[in-house]
């Protein structure tokens, strides 16, 4: 509780969760990022789960949805350097987060190493 009264007394809502720089989850929530990824392509990423990642029944929803809209999904390992990378070549179209309580959540900005960086 004590991290999460930091941040928002930085003017955060959320914390990012990363396990060694990898992405997992955003608050209690899953996590998705839609970016064009190095190949060009769209695609929608989310962390597979390892057991360290809760199957959500939100999470199932979008991962099934954007692959009936003929979203390209992948549920795989990303770090906290590729959104980051992402962002700053102009590649980041969105990132938000899903949960029961939260339905989906988008995020606005990201802050890493004390730069603030827009998700869209």
């Amino acid at each position: 509780m004590e991290l999460q009264k930091e941040i928002q007394a930085q003017g955060f809502q959320q914390i990012l969760w990363l396990i060694n720089e990898r992405v997992t989850e955003v608050g209690v929530m899953n996590f998705f990022v839609y970016w064009e990824n190095k190949q060009g392509e769209k695609e929608l990423v989310t962390c597979h789960l390892d057991g360290t990642i809760l199957p959500g029944v939100m999470r199932d929803s979008v991962i099934q949805l954007a692959k009936e809209w003929g979203i390209k999904v992948s549920e795989r390992d990303f770090y906290i350097t590729d959104m980051i990378e992402a962002i700053k070549e102009k590649r980041m179209i969105e990132a938000f987060g899903t949960g029961t309580a939260a339905i989906v959540c988008p995020i606005k900005s990201v802050n890493y190493k004390g730069e603030v960086m827009n998700c869209y």
